[in-house]
């Protein structure tokens, strides 16, 4: 059935999942299931959180969609969605071809599936419930109040824990995604580098970034963070997050500041990137060498072994040496959402103006775990020059790309086309 989707609807960039793809993981999930007594799994997955709250559900099916999984120890899972049957399964890659209607009630359509499984009483894992993941883009509540309701002898318990080192090590395959990913970004930049002149507005060139990536195949909710201007910082000014942008047009000496996503078969292959028409001011230009010091600190030290503390700690001493700070992570963890490991974040969402740097849990890093790197320079001034608003920095930037942790060290997963650093427009 799967042979017959994929020759029917092929990927613009012709790269699919496998089916021994999908059975590593169906039997690595059962592997842990049967070690923790639990009978099935039941994931949700919607197109929330920038399309992150998919992820659990997309691991399992392979499939860009919303909906639930009931995943049973064995036999074959069901799907619930809210897309036709005809749909699901004439999609490409589709793991799943049973898929069925959860109307008018998906708690109730999920606890039959389970009791014709012979699921009356012990345990059944949840995805996911708790922590950043179960507050991120959790299991509706509604629904796990209905299955308990439903199924009183069944334990509900949340299976994030155990699933989330699944997605750790990355797999050949997906690391592959992440090389496409590389190559359709050396045509985004392409198209940034033809479109971005002075005084053309920011719609068109987060136009040509979108046109660019649709052409190659990425998928259509690949987010892009966007901003223009002199005094540029992180997602700040000109096209603030997803906003679709302002009528500001591109002048001499602005940077252009992107973090953009190319989405392959789900997985988010992300580029930190700064562009500058002309000569920036001569602190951006100083700022352009401590992002490259840091950036090359940090390749230089990520290897098996090592924690994302020793890590930060590296990239951060060029920004510390040269009197400059940070605003983003200096790196997190990659896949079908951002995951861990991250280095510290900085929370500044506080009335008063103060700001706290949060630290993640202590992670080993091990071969094949894909991170983003995507330090970031940005100076101690406050944008606005209100020490009563949360802390923003007045001008700054990120850069960085994928990279895969190797056996003696790690690589960036990106062709000889990008080189660490900005790139600079013709004025």
């Amino acid at each position: 059935m799967v042979d017959t989707i994929q020759s029917r609807y092929p990927r613009v960039h012709g790269f699919e999942l496998s089916l021994a793809e999908r059975d590593r993981r169906w039997s690595a999930a059962r592997a842990q299931m049967s070690a923790r007594g639990l009978a099935a799994l039941v994931i949700s997955g919607f197109h929330s959180v920038l399309y992150e709250g998919q992820a659990g559900l997309r691991w399992f099916t392979n499939l860009d969609i919303e909906g639930y999984l009931v995943f049973p120890l064995e036999g074959e899972p069901v799907h619930f969605g809210f897309t036709p049957k005809p749909k699901v399964s004439r999609l490409a890659g589709c793991w799943v071809p049973d898929a069925r209607s959860g109307f008018p009630s998906f708690a109730l359509a999920i606890a039959d599936v389970l009791r014709e499984r012979g699921v009356t009483s012990g345990k059944v894992g949840v995805l996911s419930i708790g922590g950043v993941f179960g507050e991120y883009a959790g299991f509706p509540y509604a629904t796990l109040a209905t299955l308990h309701s439903e199924m009183p002898e069944v334990g509900f318990e949340d299976a994030i824990d155990w699933f989330a080192q699944l997605r750790k090590i990355k797999s050949a395959e997906e690391i592959r995604c992440y090389e496409i990913g590389g190559e359709i970004a050396e045509e985004v930049f392409e198209a940034v580098y033809e479109t971005a002149r002075e005084g053309v507005p920011d719609a068109e060139i987060r136009a040509a970034i979108s046109a660019a990536r649709i052409r190659r195949g990425c998928e259509p909710h690949s987010t892009t963070f966007y901003s223009q201007g002199k005094d540029t910082s992180p997602i700040l000014e000109s096209g603030l997050l997803t906003e679709p942008g302002y009528a500001r047009t591109l002048e001499r000496g602005d940077l252009i500041t992107a973090e953009i996503t190319m989405r392959v078969n789900g997985y988010e292959i992300e580029f930190n990137q700064t562009w500058v028409l002309g000569e920036a001011a001569a602190e951006a230009e100083r700022m352009f060498e401590v992002w490259k010091a840091s950036f090359e600190a940090g390749i230089a030290t990520l290897r098996p072994g090592i924690d994302q503390k020793q890590l930060q700690a590296a990239m951060r001493a060029p920004l510390d040496e040269a009197g400059f700070t940070w605003f983003y992570p200096f790196f997190h963890g990659s896949g079908l959402l951002d995951e861990p490991p991250a280095a510290n974040v900085r929370v500044s969402n506080f009335s008063d103006g103060r700001e706290i740097e949060r630290p993640y849990a202590p992670t080993v890093f091990e071969e094949n775990m894909v991170l983003i790197f995507e330090p970031s320079v940005v100076t101690t001034r406050r944008w606005g020059d209100d020490d009563t608003l949360p802390w923003t920095p007045q001008r700054g930037f990120s850069m960085g790309c994928p990279v895969v942790v190797t056996a003696d060290g790690c690589r960036p997963l990106v062709g000889d086309w990008w080189r660490p650093g900005v790139i600079r427009l013709p004025a």
